[in-house]
């Protein structure tokens, strides 16, 4: 995992994104945005600490639904699709849990 710092207003994620990353968030906030007709709506208002983002794109291997876009300092570590995958393949016990956290 890669920790990374991002200033207020700033895309993590674009919306049609090809997935790469997981990312959690240490500490900040972000929004998630969808762009609909031209205008960007807020899908949800101030993510948090310790959620998860872009898991939808990486475990389903489609593109990102939404643009995430912080609202204030954030640190967010960055997990490669790759590594995930392996570690998940390599640990199929750890696999199901680590799979049920993701989407709650």
């Amino acid at each position: 995992m890669k920790a990374e710092y991002f200033p207020p207003k700033e895309d993590v994620i674009l919306q049609n994104e090809s997935p790469t990353d997981l990312y959690v968030l240490v500490s900040g906030a972000v929004n998630l945005v969808h762009y609909i007709d031209g205008n960007d709506q807020v899908v949800l208002d101030k993510a948090t600490a310790v959620d998860t983002f872009g898991e939808f794109g990486v475990l389903y291997h489609v593109p990102q639904p939404f643009t995430v876009r912080t609202t204030e300092l954030s640190q967010i570590l960055r997990l490669n699709s790759t590594s995930l995958m392996n570690v998940l393949q390599a640990n199929p016990g750890d696999a199901q849990i680590v799979m049920d956290n993701l989407l709650m």
